[in-house]
């Protein structure tokens, strides 16, 4: 690989392994998937700053689970144009995606890393298929679709689209006292079920608890709801269900048949 302003670069090809070059790689670097191809590997990556991209947005896919750890204070791991079939686990590391696919659950366990030093996500246009949890000090989610998610921390959520794909669940669900987030222009919808078994705390498209706080605005939330009328639901069906906060605002957003 040649110099540049992040470090080495390092060229994986058509049939080679994405894992050989991250163990060959330092901090810095930026490893790029050449082909327009399937990559059937897991890939793990550990105590490293990488970039991991391609010039082949929708096309070049990794086929396997990507376990991210122990990033050095003040360095991420980002994948740019990549898809994922697997499973992404970032632990005790920052993490930025950008205009990336994954098929997996996406899991960020850690607000601090090894250093002590506060971890960060960021989500930029990128569809996530799955459930994304991120309990990282600062969460910042733009553009994107995606279906539910959990978050602690400090978090902003603007411009997406939430489709529950009718299985339930909740689309933004915020916890602890130390979250306080933004969720503005969001479109979060279809989070529903026809559900002929008791049901709690589902088909709902924003829960606060814990003692977060939020402001939640000039979003659209609709279509949350549990169709099936012969079985018991205990708090389902909402638009927005405030069940513990320290402080929340609710405000010019449009809701309906939230039921």
């Amino acid at each position: 690989g040649g110099a540049c302003a992040y470090g080495a670069t390092h060229n994986v090809g058509a049939g080679e392994s994405i894992q050989t070059a991250v163990n060959g790689a330092s901090s810095g670097d930026t490893i790029v998937l050449t082909a327009p191809a399937e990559y059937v590997e897991d890939v793990a990556i550990t105590g490293k700053a990488l970039r991991l991209v391609t010039p082949h947005r929708g096309v070049t896919t990794i086929t396997g689970s990507l376990a991210i750890s122990a990033t050095p204070a003040n360095g991420k791991v980002t994948l740019r144009n990549l898809t994922l079939q697997g499973n992404l686990d970032a632990n005790g590391s920052s993490l930025e995606l950008l205009r990336c696919e994954i098929h997996g659950t996406v899991t960020l366990p850690s607000k601090q890393g090894p250093a002590a030093n506060d971890l960060q996500l960021t989500v930029l246009q990128s569809n996530l298929r799955e459930k994304l949890i991120s309990r990282t000090a600062k969460s910042w989610v733009g553009y994107s679709t995606m279906e539910q998610t959990y978050f602690e921390g400090k978090v902003e959520i603007v411009g997406n689209i939430f489709n529950g794909r009718a299985n339930g669940g909740i689309g933004i669900d915020l916890n602890g006292t130390d979250t306080d987030a933004s969720i503005h222009n969001n479109q979060i919808y279809n989070f529903r079920l026809h559900a002929n078994y008791p049901i709690t705390e589902t088909c709902i498209g924003i829960r606060i608890d814990g003692g977060a706080k939020a402001d939640v605005r000039n979003n659209r939330i609709s279509d949350n709801r549990d169709s099936h009328s012969g079985t018991t639901e205990t708090f389902c069906g909402m638009g927005v269900y405030v069940k513990s906060t320290a402080k929340t605002r609710i405000i010019a957003n449009l809701m309906w048949s939230n039921h």
